[in-house]
């Protein structure tokens, strides 16, 4: 493997880099966007998608990688460069991953007009222990083999578990840095599955990561989907975010349940204006 798994977080040595901020902005170097979905993400990137359970937050999941896999934007259904995606789901029975995403496959691939995704999905309902060497190298193993260029992974709280004695500030730090030594030695963008913290209603939850609060900040785009209440029989969600993104994007700001994927996008953030 190319990341030695343990309980320290790899031993990947990054001494980062000193130089001189004149030097470093006269630096001639391709600045352009490494877009794993053009305008949206980049290589390296880390989405962390918050919802309460039932919303779809999985759907959305498997829309993104599925539909990025073939070509297909996955909120505007363009055509697109296609990348490679690796899904691990820690949750989900294999038979109902079947049922539930035959169909975001096959309206993929019949608007690409492709035959085969470049789509890969790693299934362990049981959950992964990330602060445990053996199921960081099973991740490494997986990674290796498929060279994602985004990786797909949740829920959150299915891939470690709190091992006692400890905060849940430093698990969270933890199994963080280890993610971020995963997208820096692979190059992938990192789509991360979590839940919300229990409320009394849908409307009242504190719409933010559950658990340590490493969650909401580290991420270059933290984003929670809310029913709207003025949307009455229909499932309407107002796409928010939870903390400030790192650089100004066209997310999706309204999305409604839809007929031929699970999600269609209702309304834009304008950017630039």
């Amino acid at each position: 493997n190319l990341i030695v798994s343990s309980a320290t977080v790899g031993h990947v040595l990054d001494t980062g880099r000193l130089v001189q901020w004149n030097d470093f902005l006269d630096e001639s170097t391709n600045e352009s966007h490494d877009w794993v979905i053009p305008g949206l993400l980049e290589r390296m990137e880390r989405v962390i998608i918050v919802a309460a359970e039932g919303v779809g937050k999985t759907m959305l999941a498997r829309q993104v990688a599925i539909c990025c896999s073939a070509g297909i934007h996955p909120f505007a259904f363009q055509r697109i460069p296609s990348i490679r995606t690796l899904t691990v789901d820690l949750e989900n029975p294999e038979r109902i991953i079947r049922r539930t995403s035959r169909s975001i496959a096959k309206e993929a691939m019949t608007l690409s007009k492709v035959s085969k995704l470049d789509a890969y999905i790693l299934t362990k309902p049981s959950g992964m222990d990330l602060l445990k060497a053996q199921d960081r190298a099973n991740l490494e193993d997986a990674i290796e083999q498929v060279k994602p260029h985004m990786l797909v992974i949740g829920p959150l709280y299915k891939a470690f578990l709190d091992p006692g004695g400890r905060t849940s500030e430093s698990i969270a730090l933890e199994v963080a840095k280890y993610l971020d030594t995963v997208r820096t030695v692979y190059n992938c963008a990192l789509w991360i599955e979590h839940h919300a913290p229990l409320g009394t209603t849908m409307s009242s939850r504190d719409l933010r990561p559950f658990g340590s609060a490493v969650w909401s900040r580290w991420p270059e785009f933290g984003i929670s989907l809310q029913p709207d209440p003025t949307a009455l029989g229909d499932y309407v969600y107002d796409v928010k975010h939870f903390r400030g993104a790192r650089e100004e994007r066209p997310w999706p700001i309204k999305m409604k349940r839809g007929k031929r994927f699970p999600f269609e996008v209702l309304d834009w953030m304008k950017v630039g204006i």
